[in-house]
């Protein structure tokens, strides 16, 4: 049984991500969403076309009566970050049986039983109006003179006439928005294994797990209420509605709030079922063995039946669409594949102690598999082994895997959310010409006019695919192990590899999408762009996105090193009997490319040495060309350990840099590259009484903040509170304390 509770880290506790930071000059600055806490409006004319300033215009606090002034993102952008999570508040309860009943050498009956039940939070910045287009008549009382000149007068609408707008209004009345999420999960296992006969051995097992999601969404708006509050509650008639008022400081109310809040809640489940039998023997036993060899033919063949079920309930807030923070309607879900499988392994030792052979050894596996969704497939691995000699042993193979859509990418619901972080085309001078970006469907009369996110945020509609094929894989892997005679204690691995991934199921990302159907006119990129009629923005409402979709792409291709490499020495060898031994262990990746082609015949680029908002897509965070582990532990003949270590992670150049022609773009110095980091862990334990062993520690040592990214190139999936938590140590120094105790 295990229990354990997580306290809640806000960005706002940390001084490198207390405010969100974007590129400005040659540095960084504070920066923020465009939807900010005082109301901004962009004002359009009835047909959709901008009028004025296409950065909009902000109430002015300091103004006489209810005025506005223009937008200016450097002082009114909002800043979002201290409500977010670095680490979110968790408690978790689990429990495990785990037991078997030996009946005879032939039937060792076994059963496991597992629970898990996890509750947990996720917090957002307030939620508001974002970008929704509304309409309120000129005469309305909420306007002031300088709001109807503006919206009004300025649009050519006269008095009787209708001001349309696009208002960016956050909710910091009513406060950030709370994800609620519960998931209980159950799996229950019950086999028996044994042998056979003095050959065979048999195991045969049935498993059903099951996970179950409740979900609370709260303090959002809904857009139909908010709609109609906005219109001084003439757009329909409904019972509690009170005006929303966004054009005067001060003057949204508690009633208000109570309208036009609102909530949503969605439940839903998977199930998986499990029947699986092995058999596996050494056939050396019926004289299958080679004449050079001194084992047989081992051997090991099995059937297998897997069901994977999921379904997802949502109520009628996030079935209509209507809530604002979500970005789009969310429906229920059911989908369902089952896979029956057939496989065979098989080890040949081929000779063993002969000159120069030490032993030889061949192996070879083989797998069929039938998909519901994905239809038939095969796997199959070839490989060996070579030890000349008891100092060295060379290995290598090739393994053909294949990996299937799961339920997530099938059947995940297809919805407008923040996918991307450019709009080359937005803002007064867009960074391409008005020919190109008249190929993401831009307008004559919008070109120059396309509002731009100061928060560079954008949309996508992501989703499933249930036409997704499987994907397939190639490794070729070689190398050697090491273990001198000579160093006793010491051996030491280095193997070479080359994967590369085919028919990859994901996605190509909103950034690369709209870059590439800016330099190339490619139709499959450019039809992915949807423009919001009108405005052509890509984040006003969710009107306008990049189809950003999963899909079958292209492949994906890296090739590298592996090091590892382990050292035991006795302190006896140095006249220090009493002083224990001294351990160290080494490992290392260097990756010498990692390429991507997005799509079957397309072009590559390469992501070795990058990160950004593209090869985020590639590899979901920084790929630096070396990583290391080294760690030293001094293990005393006193019942007491020590350790340190050292983590080594290479720098990485910005993906848009002009050293990766294929994806140069503009680059800001302060995010170009990020330095190289070396993080210093340290820990000791003691045992105590052989039952109690304590241990103390703290991980980065020196206590390093990562390294800022502003959000021209962090990416939306992978990269938060101005960094990569998944690369780099986001909280700072990490200290701990346990006991275990055994009885």
């Amino acid at each position: 049984m295990s229990y354990r509770q997580i306290d809640a880290v806000n960005q706002g506790q940390r001084d490198y991500s207390a405010c969100t930071i974007g590129e400005s000059g040659a540095g960084f600055a504070c920066s923020g969403s465009g939807t900010t806490a005082l109301s901004r409006f962009l004002v359009f004319t009835p047909a959709g076309t901008p009028v004025g300033s296409t950065a909009g215009y902000i109430l002015d606090p300091t103004g006489p009566g209810n005025t506005l002034r223009p937008y200016v993102a450097a002082r009114d952008s909002y800043n979002y970050a201290p409500f977010n999570y670095y680490q979110r508040p968790d408690t978790r309860y689990s429990a495990g049986v785990f037991s078997h009943y030996e009946l005879n050498e032939h039937a060792d009956l076994y059963a496991h039983a597992m629970f898990m039940d996890d509750h947990t939070s996720a917090q957002a910045a307030p939620s508001g109006v974002f970008g929704q287009t509304v309409t309120i008549p000129c005469n309305s009382t909420l306007l002031s003179a300088n709001e109807v000149n503006q919206f009004c007068t300025a649009a050519g609408q006269g008095p009787t006439g209708v001001a349309t707008l696009a208002l960016l209004k956050r909710n910091v009345e009513g406060g950030g928005r709370v994800d609620d999420l519960r998931h209980t999960d159950y799996r229950l296992v019950i086999g028996s294994k044994g042998s056979i006969d003095k050959t065979w051995n048999y195991d045969v097992y049935a498993q059903y797990g099951t996970a179950i999601l409740a979900e609370n969404y709260t303090r959002d708006f809904s857009l139909l209420r908010s709609a109609n509050a906005l219109a001084s509650c003439t757009n329909f008639v409904q019972t509690g509605c009170t005006p929303y008022n966004a054009f005067a400081i001060g003057g949204i109310t508690q009633a208000a709030l109570n309208y036009v809040s609102a909530a949503g809640f969605q439940s839903g489940s998977t199930v998986e079922q499990v029947v699986s039998g092995s058999m596996s023997g050494n056939l050396g036993d019926y004289g299958l063995k080679s004449p050079m060899a001194n084992d047989g033919i081992g051997m090991a063949v099995g059937v297998e039946y897997r069901r994977e079920q999921m379904n997802l309930n949502v109520d009628n807030e996030y079935q209509s669409g209507d809530l604002a923070g979500v970005g789009g309607a969310r429906t229920p879900v059911a989908g369902a594949y089952d896979v029956k499988e057939v496989f065979t392994e098989i080890n040949i030792p081929v000779i063993a102690d002969k000159p120069l052979i030490r032993s030889l050894t061949f192996n070879t596996g083989y797998r069929y598999s039938d998909y519901s969704t994905a239809g038939r497939t095969d796997t199959y691995k070839f490989g060996g082994e070579w030890a000349p000699t008891e100092d060295i042993k060379f290995r290598g193979g090739y393994n053909r895997a294949v990996r299937a859509p799961n339920l997530n990418e099938l059947y995940a619901q297809t919805g407008v959310a923040l996918d991307g972080s450019i709009d080359p085309c937005a803002g007064t001078a867009p960074a391409f010409s008005a020919a190109a970006c008249a190929r993401t469907g831009v307008s004559a009369a919008q070109y120059g006019k396309i509002a731009a996110n100061s928060a560079n945020q954008y949309n996508g509609q992501t989703g499933g695919n249930q036409g997704l094929q499987v994907e397939k894989s190639d490794t070729i892997s070689f190398g050697a192990v090491f273990t001198p005679r000579f160093l006793p204690g010491f051996n030491m691995s280095i193997d070479y590899f080359d994967i590369k991934v085919n028919n990859e199921i994901g996605t190509a990302g909103a950034d690369f999408i709209i870059t590439s159907c800016l330099q190339t006119g490619d139709p499959f990129y450019c039809s992915k762009i949807v423009r919001a009629p009108g405005n052509g923005s890509l984040w006003l409402g969710t009107n306008g996105y990049i189809q950003d979709t999963n899909f079958n792409l292209g492949s994906q291709q890296t090739k590298g090193i592996d090091f590892t490499a382990n050292y035991r020495l006795p302190l006896a060898r140095w006249g220090w009997d009493k002083y224990g031994r001294f351990d160290v262990n080494f490992t290392g990746t260097v990756v010498n490319s990692f390429t991507t082609q997005t799509v079957p015949g397309g072009s590559t680029y390469d992501c070795t040495g990058y990160y950004g908002t593209v090869c985020n897509v590639a590899d979901g965070a920084p790929t630096p060309r070396f990583r290391s582990k080294t760690r030293m532990t001094w293990q005393t003949p006193w019942n007491v350990q020590a350790s340190a270590a050292w983590r080594h992670i290479d720098g990485v150049s910005v993906d848009s840099s002009s050293a990766n022609p294929s994806l140069a773009g503009t680059v800001n110095p302060a995010d170009a590259t990020l330095p190289a980091f070396d993080y210093w862990d340290m820990s000791a334990s003691v045992r105590i009484k052989d039952r109690y062993t304590f241990r103390i520690g703290a991980n980065n040592v020196m206590d390093l903040q990562p390294p800022l990214v502003g959000t021209g190139h962090l990416a939306q999936t992978f990269g938060n509170g101005n960094t990569y938590p998944g690369t780099y140590d986001s909280l700072g120094r990490y200290l701990f304390v346990g006991l275990t105790a055994t009885f």
